[in-house]
């Protein structure tokens, strides 16, 4: 049986790790996101990353991919990646606020889906469409 942390200072320190893990944007639904993973929303899940600031120097990885009919908000986000936004299938990606910084593009949409951006700085070489898909906002 393991021990489990009683009293306000165990309850304080759980909540201080807890919020440390939250505020680096380490942790979301769940799941560690490390440097070298990338994040991915599938089928018709609707999933948000908040104020999370990533800067990945693996090469060619593809930070965040939304496929599927995925519903996936940036809101407020700082991205680094060789390939930091990839959209496919019939996915939408609402990119409000923050940066998105691209090594090899700065975003990809293919098939169709959607790339929304409303007030996101967007840096990095030109981004890509295939197929249907649309980039709006920029």
């Amino acid at each position: 049986m393991q021990p489990t942390p009683r009293g306000p200072l165990g309850l304080f320190v759980l909540g201080v790790l807890l919020g440390r893990l939250m505020a680096c944007g380490s942790v979301r639904d769940g799941v560690v996101w490390d440097d070298e993973t990338t994040w991915t929303c599938a089928g018709s899940d609707e999933r948000t990353l908040e104020g999370v600031t990533k800067a990945f120097t693996t090469p060619d990885l593809i930070a965040v991919e939304a496929g599927g009919d995925c519903q996936l908000h940036l809101v407020n986000c700082d991205i680094s990646a060789d390939f930091p936004v990839k959209a496919y299938g019939n996915a939408v990606v609402t990119i409000t606020g923050g940066h998105i910084r691209g090594g090899k593009q700065s975003l990809q949409a293919m098939g169709g889906a959607r790339i929304v951006v409303d007030g996101a700085t967007i840096e990095g070489p030109e981004p890509g469409t295939m197929g249907n898909a649309t980039i709006e906002g920029l």
